[in-house]
């Protein structure tokens, strides 16, 4: 149990979600904020992440993940 996946994103940045995920031993919380990370000093407890869903078509994955 290291990833807190946030139900439909809601509540990024919220200082008592991430409170209580630290105390529960989560590492990293994912959110629904548009985007990606490659810095090694990113905010592990407020993650970007791709909007793909069931019904996302696979060109517009290619899409989002060449930004």
């Amino acid at each position: 149990m290291e990833v807190f996946a946030l139900p439909y994103g809601d509540g990024a940045g919220d200082a008592d979600i991430i409170t209580a995920a630290q105390r529960n031993g989560y590492k990293f919380i994912r959110t629904s904020i548009y985007g990606t990370f490659d810095d090694p000093d990113a905010d592990l407890f407020e993650l970007p992440s791709l909007p793909i869903l069931s019904g996302t078509q696979s060109d517009e994955i290619g899409y989002l993940l060449s930004k």
